[in-house]
């Protein structure tokens, strides 16, 4: 016989409840807890009391059992839990169980131990959710679209690890290239941007030597006063050469990069210099000043600081620096070849003076523009990128 069919039997005999001193719920028919309270000798009934209108003759479940008759035997002797296990209280769920492994429908079981204190359920893991392997919750440190490497650092070793350095010799041979493969293409831009950039102070110094030609010439001409106009128009010369030269460094520095990534620039981009002229501008001034120093103390320091300082133009162009940061960042990027950079200045000053000597035509058309793309090749290898001309 059934529990279901058991419980009808006993609800139809009308028996009176459970015994006194049984193990009847507060409230239940006819009997009650046994004296002193607690649990009862053989453990509870089944969760929901006795059944209405009393239990069988002779008082409720016997100590120690179940309902004659009900499923294998009733309650294991002494209480505890069947084999098996205890269904949940009260039936099942409201919407049934799901399937093993999903959770219950509404209203159903949650999670062993109950819903976490106050209450809404488990939420999501704290810190919304696990992150990259190393640490939980959060975005990774470089946000938006995942790892982003960080910018090159003067004085840091290029993206990708330490870069491949240069050779002088190298440069200058790729400069070389540059200039022969496409001469219309590569130097003669360079040689009018090198033309207009010496043509003002070519010109004063013109003007200076035909005036000092005249005061000479004049018996009546303090010798003093013409010491002092020369020197004025050399003054005024150099400042100017020094603007023409901030002023065209940065196109020309911009043409030179461009050829040494591979490109084939327009002729007018050795004009673009007006968008770096004022941090090219004092860039250029602490150079001078700087290297006018160095080949005071017998050239050597100044060949020193020529190459050190080789790519700073590139970094003002390239990177937007301004003139400190430039320098310094040409500094620290040619600090681990020293050596190749005194020599690739040694090597860029003997090629101009052998272009100079070819009554400047040289200088102009092959040993300028050579040295300018050496310049950029240099940069690049710094910087991490490899140089290439155009096929």
């Amino acid at each position: 016989m059934s529990i279901l069919e058991n419980h009808e039997s006993i609800t139809a005999q009308g028996g009176g409840g459970y015994p006194p001193g049984g193990y009847g719920p507060p409230g239940g028919g006819g009997g009650g807890y046994p004296p002193g309270g607690g649990q009862p000798p053989g453990g509870w009934g089944p969760p929901g009391g006795g059944p209405p209108g009393g239990g069988p003759p002779g008082g409720g479940y016997p100590p120690g059992g179940g309902p004659p008759g009900g499923g294998g035997g009733g309650y294991p002797p002494g209480g505890g839990q069947p084999p098996g296990g205890w269904g949940p209280p009260g039936g099942a769920p409201p919407g049934g169980y799901g399937p093993p492994g999903a959770p219950p429908g509404g209203g159903g079981y949650g999670p062993p131990g109950g819903a976490p204190p106050g209450g809404g359920g488990y939420g999501p893991p704290p810190g919304g959710g696990y992150g990259a392997p190393g640490g939980y919750g959060g975005a990774p440190p470089y946000g938006g679209g995942g790892f982003q490497p960080p910018p090159y650092q003067p004085g840091a070793p290029p993206p990708g690890g330490a870069g491949p350095g240069f050779e002088a010799t190298d440069a200058l041979g790729f400069g070389w290239n540059a200039v022969t493969k496409n001469f219309g293409g590569v130097a003669v831009p360079l040689a009018v941007a090198t033309l207009v950039w010496w043509l003002p102070y070519i010109i004063l110094s013109g003007v200076r030597g035909g005036l000092i030609g005249a005061m000479s010439a004049s018996s009546s001409v303090d010798p003093t006063a013409m010491m002092a106009v020369s020197a004025g128009i050399a003054v005024v010369a150099a400042i100017v050469l020094v603007i023409s030269q901030a002023y065209m460094m940065g196109g020309m520095t911009q043409f030179a990069l461009r050829v040494a990534r591979g490109e084939r620039p327009e002729f007018g981009v050795v004009f673009s210099g007006g968008r770096t002229f004022v941090p090219m501008l004092g860039a250029t001034f602490l150079a001078g000043i700087g290297l006018n120093i160095g080949f005071a103390l017998c050239i050597v320091p100044g060949l020193f600081l020529m190459g050190s300082w080789i790519a700073y133009t590139a970094f003002i162009v390239d990177k937007g620096m301004g003139p400190v940061a430039a320098l310094s960042a040409s500094w620290q990027a040619t600090a681990p070849y020293r050596v190749n950079a005194l020599v690739y200045a040694i090597l860029a000053v003997l090629a101009s003076f052998a272009g100079t000597l070819a009554c400047c035509v040289g200088a102009l058309l092959i040993s300028s523009p050579m040295v300018m793309i050496g310049n950029a090749y240099i940069y690049l290898k710094l910087t991490g990128e490899q140089p290439r001309l155009a096929t």
